[in-house]
């Protein structure tokens, strides 16, 4: 099982691109960030108490809703919060991946697709929280680097322990900045076009963790001790 490690933590590193892609897209077509909510939750205040946009304050409203909606369904498909091979990590995925296609091709309102894309976000927030007992989050990139300041803080007083932490907060950062500019390139040449290849992407993302669950459930049956 250990030498698929490196594969699982592509895997996890690959949610966090797919997180930050999406999230690029989104704010370049609509100006509205689903993963980032501190910023939504003080527009939504400012618009309430100086604008009275009410559009605008029911759809923060909503997305902030839609996020917690998917959090609380991928807690209920993987109720165990650290990383283990027989959850649906991949089904989730692709039904993500179904769904934004669906909407992509069927339902063009702006609303619908924000509140999917927020949904997807907090599913995907939700979908693995801690990988060997080490928590992190995927959709966002403060407790991060929290996280890898503490852990450099520690490597410094001789923990040695931290070492490995430290290298998966910087590569879950490095994914986090690739699917960043990935999103930006990708809707300033493609435009609305993104969202499918959005969907795509997830497709693919959940099928290549289907392939790596049934290389380790083959491996664990093979090595059962």
């Amino acid at each position: 099982m250990k030498r698929y490690d490196y594969l699982v933590r592509i895997w996890i590193f690959g949610i966090s691109f797919l997180s930050a892609l999406i999230n690029l897209v989104a704010l370049s077509k609509y100006a509205y960030s689903l993963s980032h909510y501190t910023g939504n939750f003080i527009d939504l205040v400012i618009d309430f108490l100086r604008d009275h946009r009410f559009e605008t304050i029911a759809t923060l409203a909503g997305i902030s809703l839609c996020f917690v909606i998917g959090s609380a369904l991928a807690t209920g498909i993987n109720r165990q919060e650290d990383f283990s091979v027989n959850h649906r990590y991949g089904e989730l995925q692709i039904s993500i991946g179904i769904l934004i296609l669906l909407v992509y091709f069927l339902i063009p309102e702006r609303w619908v697709y924000l509140l999917l894309l927020g949904t997807s976000l907090g599913s995907q927030n939700g979908l693995i929280r801690t990988y060997k007992g080490f928590s992190f989050k995927t959709t966002h990139v403060t407790g991060t680097l929290t996280d890898l300041g503490s852990y450099i803080g520690y490597r410094i007083r001789g923990d040695k322990s931290a070492g490995w932490k430290i290298a998966f907060d910087a590569g879950l950062l490095f994914a986090f900045g690739a699917g960043s500019a990935v999103g930006y390139l990708l809707y300033r040449e493609a435009g609305d076009r993104s969202f499918f290849w959005c969907g795509i992407a997830y497709l693919l993302w959940g099928v290549f963790y289907l392939f790596l669950r049934s290389r380790m459930r083959s491996e664990k049956d093979q090595n059962p001790t």
